[in-house]
Parts: structure tokens; sequence; C-alpha cells
């Protein structure tokens, strides 16, 4: 009787990780996204601990980018410990290969930042998803639901001096309105003061 219980036990183990196995891969195979978890695996070269890139002849180019966009931030109190991957897509199809096609760059949270063409000419679009990825490390997985969009966003455009004015809305008001906000604050315990005023404002939204 124990033995065919135990049999049973093993069985129904064995099944449930084989269906984990199989979801795992289907989701991988079918959302995109996820493969920036390999990205080896779709033609991206790795040229540093987190950097890729699709043009090899690049590399120089992004690891400066890579550099001054982190030394930047880290510069004004944001700094994270570690750092998601930089996938740096010199083609507009390497871009494509990830799931994306018209955004500038995107971020899958916790596991990387991908850039398209024209998202590397321009500092900015790297620094805005670095600001993203420190909000996660900072705030929590949920932040963009237990924080007001106009801290989020606001600040993502802001502190990553974006050229672009006036931005589309409800952007350009979400930066006006988190600049008047972060003029008014200590800087120096910014993640307290958003978790001391803005969280619980938020929640009464």
């Amino acid at each position: 009787m124990i033995k065919s219980i135990k049999k049973m036990i093993i069985k129904i183990i064995t099944i449930f990780c084989l269906s984990l196995v199989i979801i795992m891969t289907i989701c991988f195979i079918f959302y995109k996204p996820l493969h920036a978890v390999t990205p080896k695996i779709y033609g991206m070269n790795k040229i540093g601990s987190s950097i890729y890139v699709d043009d090899i002849s690049k590399s120089t180019s992004a690891i400066l980018q890579y550099n001054d966009s982190i030394k930047e931030l880290s510069s004004i109190g944001f700094k994270n410990k570690n750092y998601p991957k930089i996938i740096f897509c010199y083609n507009q199809k390497s871009y494509e290969r990830f799931g994306f096609k018209q955004s500038a760059a995107r971020s899958i949270e916790g596991i990387a930042i991908v850039l398209s063409p024209r998202a590397i000419t321009q500092n900015y679009f790297l620094k805005h998803e670095l600001i993203h990825y420190w909000q996660e490390n900072n705030l929590g997985l949920f932040y963009h639901w237990t924080y007001p969009q106009w801290v989020i966003e606001g600040m993502a455009y802001s502190i990553s001096n974006d050229l672009r004015h006036p931005l589309e809305e409800p952007w350009e008001s979400y930066r006006n309105e988190f600049e008047t906000w972060y003029k008014s604050i200590d800087k120096t315990n910014l993640i307290l003061e958003m978790k001391t005023n803005l969280y619980k404002r938020n929640k009464n939204l």
C-alpha cells in the first residue's frame, strides 16, 4: 500500500515537472520577449558582462553608451547594484526578433533592456529604461500599480533628459508634474519621499 502511494506521488510529480517544462518551452518559443534570456541564440554577440550587440563592429560605441548612461544616472543617485542585460539592436530585424517593432526601446522586467536602432541614436532612451529598472529595484515589482503614473513615467522622461519638447500627452503633463514635485523634496531621501507620500496617496486614488 505504501509503495503504491509512493509510486503514485512520484508519477504525479513527474507529470507535473514535464508539464511545466513543456509550458515553459512553448512560452519561450512563442513569447518572443523571453528570447532576451538567451540573446546569443538569436544572433547577439556578448561584449561585456551584460552588454550584447548584433553588429560586433559597433562594440566600442555600445560600451561607451552603456558606461556613460550608467555613470550619469549614478552621479545623481540613480544607481543599481546589478544591471539587466542591455541588448543593442543596430538592425531593425534584430529588434523584431524580440517581438518588438514600433517602440524605440523596451524593458523586459528584471531581465533585459532591448534597444532599437532609433533608440541607440540618443542616450535618453537607454537612461529612460534604466530609470524604470531602478524603480523596480527600489519600489517593488508592482511599482507601476502602486505609484501614480505621473511619477513613474514623469521621472523617466525628466531624469533621462529626454530632448523631445513637448512630448505627446499625457507624457508631457507627467513630466511637468514630476519636475514640480521633484523641486520640492529632499532629493537625498528620494526613495523615502516616494514611499512615505506617493505610495499612500496612490492607494487612496
